[in-house]
């Protein structure tokens, strides 16, 4: 259990965003749009109408582009975020492994705990 009651299982997030990195459905999305625009502008027979599709493709190519960049912001925040996660496992990891390492500094002063010496009887 993680801080606030969250945990980060490394491999999934690692896999879930090696698939966002690698898909390509904004993009694939947009380019469709693009087309369905162009040939609705192109097929529509009136200049104001083909012109007023154009511009809103435009508008919707755009935000597309927009929605896309949000989505690889994200996706880098993330990774940023799972490997500054590992890094610090790793620092805690290194730091338990020092400290177990240490010998401790044993200052025994015998008179100072109230210790009785002991003499040997003969």
């Amino acid at each position: 259990m993680g801080l606030n009651g969250y945990s980060i299982d490394v491999a999934t997030c690692s896999g879930i965003l090696a698939r966002a990195r690698d898909d390509e459905g904004i993009w694939n999305a947009i380019g469709a749009v693009d087309v369905a625009y162009d040939d609705a502008a192109n097929s529509c027979g009136s200049a104001a109408v083909a012109a007023a599709l154009i511009e809103v493709g435009e508008m919707l190519s755009q935000q597309g582009q927009f929605a896309a960049a949000r989505v690889e912001n994200a996706v880098d925040g993330v990774g940023q975020a799972v490997s500054a996660y590992i890094k610090g496992d790793m620092d805690m990891a290194e730091s338990g492994r020092r400290s177990v390492n240490q010998v401790p500094q044993l200052d025994h002063d015998p008179a100072a705990s109230g210790a009785r010496s002991v003499s040997a009887v003969s």
